[in-house]
C-alpha cells in the first residue's frame, strides 16, 4: 500500500512539472518573435552586460547559455570571442528557431543552439542537430533558474556540465536586496501560479555548494528602480566553481 501511495505521489509529481514545463514553453513560443524588442528586452540585456564585466575568458574553450532564449548574450560574446564554441539550449522551440535564424542572418559559425530540457543538460545537448558531448569550461544562468522545477537537481546537472575548474556564473533576483523582490516573488507563487519562484539568495548559495560547486560568492548586488520598464529591479550576480 505504501508503494502504491509513493508511486502515486511521484506520478502527481512528474505530472506538475510537466505541467510547469508545457506553460513555460507556451509563454516563450509566444514571446519569442519579440524577445528582442519587446518592453523588457533593453532590461535584460542591461543585466547580461554586467555579467559580462564579470567574465574572464581568457582560457575558455566552450560556453554554455541555460535558458538562452533567442540567443542575445550569446552572440555578443561570441562576437567579441570568435575562437571560442558558444552553445545555448532553452525549452522553447520558438526561441531556438528564432536564435538560429539571428546566428545564420549575422554569420555566426561558433553558436549553437539546442531545444530541450534545460534541467537535464546531459542528455538534451548529447542529442539533436548540434548535438555535442557536454563539457563546458563556463556555464551561464541570466535570469533562468527561477523557472526550474527541481533547482537543486538543475544545479547538480549543470555542475556535472562543466569541466573541472569550470564556472557558473548567473543574475537572479536578489530576494535578500529588496522587500519588493520578494513581494513579486509571492505573488508569482501564490497568485499568478505562472511556474515563476525566486529561490532565497543566501539558501541558493547553499544549494550551489550542496550540490559540489566551490568558492560561492557574489559578484555583485544591483538596485534600481523604474528601469527599461521595469518599476523595480534587485538582482544578485553569484559564481560558483566546480574544482573537480
Amino acid at each position: 500500500m505504501l508503494a502504491t501511495m509513493s508511486a502515486g505521489a511521484n506520478q502527481k509529481s512528474n505530472d506538475a512539472a510537466a505541467s510547469r514545463r508545457a506553460a513555460i514553453t507556451a509563454e516563450f513560443d509566444a514571446w519569442a518573435p519579440s524577445y528582442e524588442s519587446g518592453r523588457l528586452a533593453p532590461w535584460y540585456q542591461m543585466h547580461a552586460r554586467e555579467v559580462f564585466g564579470h567574465l574572464d575568458l581568457a582560457n575558455v574553450r566552450r560556453v554554455l547559455d541555460i535558458g538562452c532564449g533567442t540567443g542575445w548574450a550569446l552572440r555578443q560574446l561570441a562576437a567579441e570571442h570568435p575562437k571560442i564554441e558558444f552553445h545555448g539550449i532553452d525549452l522553447s522551440p520558438r526561441m531556438i528557431a528564432e536564435a538560429e535564424q539571428r546566428a545564420t542572418s549575422e554569420g555566426f559559425s561558433n553558436v549553437a543552439f539546442h531545444q530541450g530540457d534545460w534541467e537535464k543538460l546531459r542528455p538534451e545537448i548529447a542529442a539533436g542537430k548540434h548535438a555535442v558531448q557536454p563539457g563546458f569550461d563556463l556555464a551561464l544562468a541570466l535570469s533562468s533558474l527561477h523557472y526550474m522545477a527541481d533547482l537543486k537537481a538543475a544545479l547538480a546537472h549543470i555542475r556535472e556540465s562543466l569541466y573541472a575548474g569550470g564556472k557558473l556564473v548567473l543574475v537572479e533576483r536578489d530576494t535578500q536586496g529588496s522587500s519588493l523582490t520578494r513581494l513579486w516573488g509571492a505573488l508569482h507563487k501564490f497568485v499568478l501560479r505562472d511556474g515563476v519562484e525566486f529561490a532565497d539568495t543566501g539558501e541558493l548559495m547553499t544549494m550551489m555548494q550542496s550540490v559540489g560547486f566551490e568558492d560561492v560568492r557574489v559578484l555583485a548586488r544591483k538596485r534600481q528602480f523604474l528601469r527599461h520598464g521595469k518599476l523595480f529591479t534587485s538582482v544578485v550576480l553569484i559564481e560558483g566553481a566546480r574544482s573537480k
